[in-house]
């Protein structure tokens, strides 16, 4: 979703403490082609463990409001998410803004993110996605872009790769129509080329929107459907959706419920004999006008992370957003002055119960 150039945090000093961070959104300096703006981080030895383990991922995804932060306005946000539980933080690299043209880098800002999410103790799932205008082969020019990606950041303890945001919608993919065919095509190669960087390597599959088919979108049943037929067993270890169900709570009794149809794309891999976990890498509920109450808010995050524990293929849960802005329509956990709302309380006794605290 949208960026916004300020931000209030939640500082370390305590809850309800804030302060106002500005963040630049001025473009780095254009640099030459094979060139990047900055040298790749230094290589760390993490102590964050790996999200493969036992129990449920407790995550936080907030949005592209990250992208614009300063270094120590994101070490104050990731230590306030580590703090209320998170385990970790899902960064959008956005293609158009690392690649601006084809061999031309511009790595500074995502490198100040990861580094700063590491730092925090926070695992990343680093997000590659969108659309370039300069692109002429997509699947062979994303992947070149995912492989120097995953070169970049593997020495920095980043192994998570989830390949686009929401394929299934037109609006996210270059001639405004979703297109399995064309993604599994992208996601194979993006796979290969990230495994070939990084032998630890993580494949999550784009995100599907619980979107109906319409002109221009896919729901996410048809597409993950077409995704199979058309050759994606094998080219991701996970599959990941954004199963919202705001104002309702969630539910695998409803169809109409993003958590039915999260169970509906259990039941396509594992028609075609590919069942892998899933991650629900996007939940949550907005309080601005038009959306729910605080308590609403707090009793769809409280239930999310309850069927979510209490269902073995669901691996990860991530909700979004960590803070309000004017963007985002208040999906998050606390206001734009820092201070938390309810479900901030649902989230952190959700970490310590999924973490065994």
């Amino acid at each position: 979703m949208g960026g916004i150039a300020v931000v209030a945090v939640l500082t370390m000093a305590g809850v309800g403490s804030s302060r106002l961070i500005w963040g630049s959104s001025t473009p780095p300096s254009s640099v030459a082609a094979g060139e990047t703006d900055c040298a790749p981080p230094a290589a760390i030895h993490s102590s964050v463990p790996p999200p493969s383990g036992q129990g449920l991922v407790v995550g936080i995804s907030p949005g592209a409001v990250t992208a614009v932060m300063s270094a120590s306005a994101l070490g104050d946000q990731f230590r306030a998410m580590r703090a209320a539980g998170a385990g970790m933080v899902r960064l959008d690299v956005f293609w158009s803004d690392a690649e601006p043209a084809p061999g031309r880098y511009r790595f500074c800002a995502f490198d100040r993110e990861m580094e700063q999410a590491r730092d925090a103790g926070l695992g990343v799932l680093a997000v590659l996605d969108y659309p370039v205008a300069w692109s002429r082969d997509h699947a062979r020019d994303f992947a070149t872009f995912a492989g120097i990606t995953a070169a970049r950041y593997s020495p920095l303890g980043i192994h998570d790769y989830e390949i686009w945001n929401e394929p299934n919608v037109g609006a996210n993919w270059w001639n405004g129509h979703a297109d399995p065919v064309g993604y599994t095509q992208l996601l194979r190669a993006a796979s290969a080329a990230i495994r070939k960087a990084d032998r630890q390597a993580v494949i999550v599959a784009g995100a599907l929107a619980d979107a109906p088919t319409g002109s221009t979108d896919l729901s996410a049943v048809a597409f993950l459907r077409s995704m199979y037929a058309h050759g994606a067993k094998g080219s991701f270890d996970i599959l990941s959706d954004h199963p919202y169900t705001f104002p309702a709570l969630p539910t695998f009794s409803d169809p109409g419920s993003g958590f039915a149809t999260a169970a509906a794309l259990r039941g396509v891999s594992r028609s075609f004999h590919a069942a892998v976990p899933e991650w629900l890498d996007e939940y949550g509920a907005p309080t601005g006008p038009g959306g729910v109450t605080q308590a609403q808010q707090a009793a769809e995050v409280a239930k999310a992370f309850t069927l979510s524990r209490g269902t073995p293929w669901i691996k990860a849960l991530f909700v979004y957003e960590w803070q309000d802005n004017v963007y985002d329509d208040h999906f998050g956990l606390i206001d734009a002055a820092g201070r938390p709302k309810a479900a901030y309380w649902s989230f952190v006794r959700a970490a310590r119960s999924a973490s065994g605290r």
